[in-house]
């Protein structure tokens, strides 16, 4: 299942089905072995753990975007710091454990406004953040969340196309682990 947000970009699942369909053909478990605690570092900037997957090819999708694979980690109780990117999509496809995707806007004031109600989602299924949304990933429950992911490789870059909103103004979500 493929779920998707009001607002941002339109067409998404037309734009980048050629990433969401190498994205269907990732093997969990091979995903989860490259996730291992010794072999991961934290992105202390996100706040997660990321992974590159290089023996992935990238692909070109008609939004004019060469999109990368990454696998993620997300520990019980954490999330993902609020940010946002306007260059290109960003799908994810959960392979473990559930969530909520807290989806928001920069407002004329710079203040994030956050729509009132989060996308929950679990394993198995796939969503879709579109440039220019604020987004933050919470873990739901007990289990860490792994996840796979694609998008341009300069929503990774601070200096690039990710934007951290923890600065703003109601720059987080109400997070329901708080």
């Amino acid at each position: 299942m493929v779920k998707e947000f009001e607002g941002g970009a339109e067409n998404s699942l037309t734009q980048i089905k050629p990433v969401l369909d190498r994205l269907e053909t990732i093997d969990p478990e091979t995903v989860k072995l490259k996730l291992t605690e010794e072999a991961s570092e934290k992105d202390s900037v996100a706040g997660i753990v990321i992974e590159p997957l290089p023996e992935l090819e990238s692909v070109s999708a008609s939004d004019r975007q060469e999109y990368e694979f990454y696998a993620a980690r997300v520990g019980s109780g954490e999330h993902v710091n609020p940010h946002v990117h306007f260059a290109g999509e960003e799908p994810y496809r959960l392979i473990a454990g559930k969530g909520v995707m807290h989806i928001g806007t920069i407002g004329e004031d710079n203040a994030v406004v956050w729509q009132d109600d989060p996308i929950f989602v679990k394993s198995g299924e796939t969503i879709i953040v579109k440039a220019g949304q604020v987004h933050s990933f919470e873990v739901i429950g007990e289990e860490p969340v792994i996840f796979i992911f694609s998008c341009p490789e300069s929503h990774l870059n601070d200096d690039q196309d990710r934007l951290m909103t923890t600065e703003h103004q109601n720059g987080f979500p109400e997070y329901r682990n708080s």
